[in-house]
Order: structure tokens, then C-alpha cells, then sequence
């Protein structure tokens, strides 16, 4: 893919590594330029991230390490900075909880998502102030999007629409298959 682009790699592990191959992984990411990895160990393997982030060339962030905002103070000793995820954490106010721990405990904001449409991702995106990172690509997934709202252009930018409240607006066909 390097060959390629050169847009920035965001790499998430999903916790699926084991310490003793990790080195090597990030000496080939650090390589390729990678931007950031995504919880690169299982969330049991606290004692071993500190070690991970010490040796990573780019920010290393907490996934499914956070549920809650109690998790985030204990990410600070093997974490740059925490995705924090509307739908999982529980909507905006937890959310925003999340992020204020996450810049009390010094550690950078992600905004991720998770498998979730256009109304969901745009959601996500209106707090993209708080953000340092954004992983908004969710809804580019999906084969039959029921909605527009947010999107990302040709380039890679989160461009968003016109209009109140998130912006998303179910898709004409799937109004019409709605009563009035």
C-alpha cells in the first residue's frame, strides 16, 4: 500500500499481537510510516504496554482498553491517547467525559468508530474539536448505506453537510419505504 500513497497509516491491532512478536512489527511500521497503532496487545497485558509505547516511533492508542470513563486514567502508563467511541462509552456526555479525562491524564483524543452507518459516523464527528485523531471510515464499509451525512473525499478529508444537527438524513428511497 506504501507504494501507493503516501496518506498517513492507521494501524489497529485489535489487541490481537503477543509481546514477542511485536517487535518486529513495529520496526516494519515504523518503516512504512505509520502514524499510530490501535491496541496493539490484549487488554490483559497491561504490564507489557508500557514497553510497546517506549519502543513504537508513533503514538500507540488505547481501544478496547477503554469501556468506561474509569479506564482512561489507567491507560496513561501505556498509552499516548485513547479512542474514545460514542456508541461503546454510551453517547456525547460520556464521551466528553472521556475525552476530559484523557487530556487530565495527559494522553491524546481519537475519535473512532465502530461498524456503523452514515447517522452513527456523523454523530461521532461532531465533537471532532476535541479530537487530536479521527477514524470516521466506518460507514465506507457498508455495501448499502441507509443514510448520507458525513463523508470522507477522494483525499481523505472529513467533509461535512449542510444543514442542522449531525446532518445525516436517511437516504430518499429509504424514506419512501417509511409511513408518514
Amino acid at each position: 500500500m506504501r507504494a501507493e500513497t503516501d496518506a498517513p497509516f492507521y494501524v489497529d491491532g485489535n489487541g490481537a499481537w503477543r509481546p514477542d512478536d511485536l517487535p518486529a512489527s513495529l520496526d516494519v511500521m515504523a518503516e512504512l510510516g505509520v502514524a499510530l497503532l490501535e491496541q496493539p496487545l490484549p487488554v490483559a497485558m497491561w504490564r507489557e504496554m508500557p514497553a510497546v509505547r517506549e519502543r513504537a516511533a508513533f503514538p500507540v492508542i488505547a481501544d478496547e482498553s477503554v469501556n468506561s470513563v474509569a479506564d482512561v486514567p489507567r491507560c496513561r502508563d501505556g498509552f499516548d491517547g485513547v479512542n474514545v467511541k460514542l456508541p461503546k462509552l454510551g453517547g456525547l456526555s460520556p464521551a466528553a467525559a472521556a475525552a476530559r479525562a484523557a487530556r487530565e491524564a495527559g494522553l491524546s483524543v481519537m475519535l473512532g468508530c465502530m461498524p456503523e452507518s452514515s447517522v452513527g459516523i456523523s454523530a461521532t464527528t461532531q465533537p471532532a474539536a476535541w479530537a487530536d485523531h479521527l477514524d470516521v471510515d466506518a460507514a465506507l464499509l457498508l455495501d448499502d448505506d441507509p443514510a448520507e451525512g458525513v463523508s470522507i473525499d477522494p483525499q481523505g478529508r472529513v467533509r461535512f453537510p449542510a444543514g442542522s444537527g449531525t446532518g445525516a438524513r436517511l437516504r430518499a428511497e429509504i424514506r419512501s419505504l417509511l409511513p408518514l
